[in-house]
Parts: C-alpha cells; structure tokens; sequence
C-alpha cells in the first residue's frame, strides 16, 4: 500500500459544506475527497483524480505528488470549494 502519510508542502483549504473548510495536508486526504461526494466532474477534476491516483501509486516521486497537490488545488478552484486564504 502507498504511503499518504507525507505532507505537503502547504495545506490546500477547502469547503466542505457551507461553514466548515478542512485543510488537506496529504494526498490520501486529497484521494478521499476526489473519491467521496466531490462536488462536480469538470475537467479538471478528472485530472486531479488521476494525478492524486499516480502519486498514489509512486509515493516516492516527489513530482508526482506536487502535481497531485497543484491539479487537487485547480480541481476545487473549478468546483469552488477553495478557499482562496489560509486559516
């Protein structure tokens, strides 16, 4: 099993319901948001999913999960669920 325990670099907030924001720290974090009741399918949540699912299958490739972090960032921009300032 891939190891998710890694943090990012820096938290992503997100919205996940009208008054509450969680900051998504790893990518098994980011894997079950984009797995779970994810608020839209646009394009770019299609790429987060299968950027954050490559990382997570490399756990070792730091590009890969920086990739994962950026396209999980636009994917909740795209769903408007990002927070835009940190908490």
């Amino acid at each position: 099993m891939a190891d998710t325990s890694a943090w990012w670099d820096k938290p992503t907030y997100v919205f996940i319901n009208s008054h509450t924001t969680v900051a998504v720290t790893r990518l098994g974090r980011a894997v079950e948001l984009l797995l779970g009741d994810w608020p839209g399918k646009g394009p770019a949540y299609l790429k987060a999913r299968q950027a954050a699912l490559a990382a997570y299958s490399n756990p070792s490739d730091d590009r890969a999960q920086a990739k994962a972090q950026r396209a999980f960032e636009e994917a909740a921009r795209e769903a408007e669920i990002l927070a835009e300032t940190a908490h």
